[in-house]
């Protein structure tokens, strides 16, 4: 029996994951129990031909993941400032190792592009179980620099598209603005359809009616787009007060638009591609993200 991750951000000469793995206690506990801490970024990986083609021809799992027999993915319940709700698909993200990561955000930019090579992830590690942690989840501009909220729930099926789908449904977000979620029922590797889905459980009693997630951005007709999409665009700015220039995010950035002139770090706002990894990378939380002015317009005529 194995456990194991790949964390996000790159830090040349430094490994995030095995930091990780210690300082969340996986080690400790692996040397008390009969399992094994397995680190996917030095594990070896396995490549599959991409069945869709497109822009990425490969995909990449970690050894450790495709030798397994069986897979359990053990999700938080979050927010996520680019695919609006991350869980049990998203969670399989892991399993991709290293600096790998960054590069799918760099040939799939927008939502739909990565919310479908997600999908290709979540499809090839075939997780046989989900049991989500939504004990504390976590609202706001997660994944990372959100707030922590109190749930009382956990959640588990071995259907990972269930599983987010009644999660999104308990904290008040629609599982059709999630994406990935989508497009995992239209390759019908889940259920999001609620009426479909058998619950067990106090899940009326739990729902939440305030939870804070990602506010939905204004739809823009496609002919219109490449005119008027930076009047809505939502952009990373970086507190230097805050900043320590650890450089995690001018090292992890997917197309290299952050520059350092020596004194602080700066990032090219008109090359952003939005995927937002410098926001939740920085363990300093001195990035965060601000609308544009007609967007922030838009918004709070909607009530929101």
């Amino acid at each position: 029996m194995i456990v194991g991750d790949s964390s996000g951000g790159i830090v040349p000469g430094d490994n995030w994951t095995a930091k990780a793995l210690e300082k969340a206690g996986i080690n400790k506990l692996a040397s008390e129990l009969p399992i094994q801490a397995v680190n996917f970024d030095t594990a070896g990986v396995v490549r599959y031909k991409n069945p869709r083609g497109g822009k990425y021809e490969d995909i990449y799992i970690s050894k450790a993941v495709d030798d397994a027999d069986v897979v359990i993915t053990l999700p938080k319940l979050k927010t996520h400032t680019l695919t609006v709700f991350t869980g049990a698909v998203k969670n399989m993200y892991g399993c991709v190792p290293g600096g790998r990561k960054a590069f799918y955000h760099k040939v799939a930019p927008s939502v739909p592009e990565f919310s479908g090579y997600l999908v290709d992830v979540f499809e090839k590690s075939r997780p046989h179980l989900a049991i989500m942690d939504a004990i504390i989840g976590m609202e706001g501009d997660g994944p990372s620099a959100g707030s922590p909220r109190k749930i009382h729930a956990i959640i588990a099926s071995c259907d990972s598209v269930a599983v987010d789908s009644v999660a999104c449904s308990l904290v008040g977000i629609n599982p059709t603005r999630v994406e990935m979620l989508v497009q995992a029922q239209a390759r019908n590797l889940g259920m999001m359809d609620l009426s479909k889905i058998s619950i067990i459980g106090p899940f009326e009693s739990l729902k939440l009616s305030d939870f804070k997630a990602k506010k939905q951005s204004p739809w823009i007709p496609a002919f219109l787009g490449r005119k008027v999409l930076s009047w809505w665009q939502t952009y990373p700015i970086i507190d230097q007060e805050k900043c320590i220039m650890c450089k995690i995010c001018y090292n992890s950035c997917p197309i290299k638009i952050i520059t350092d002139n020596g004194q602080a770090l700066l990032i090219d706002h008109k090359r952003c591609i939005q995927c937002y990894c410098c926001h939740e990378l920085c363990p300093k939380h001195a990035i965060f993200l601000k609308s544009s002015p007609i967007a922030r317009l838009v918004q709070r005529l909607r009530g929101r």
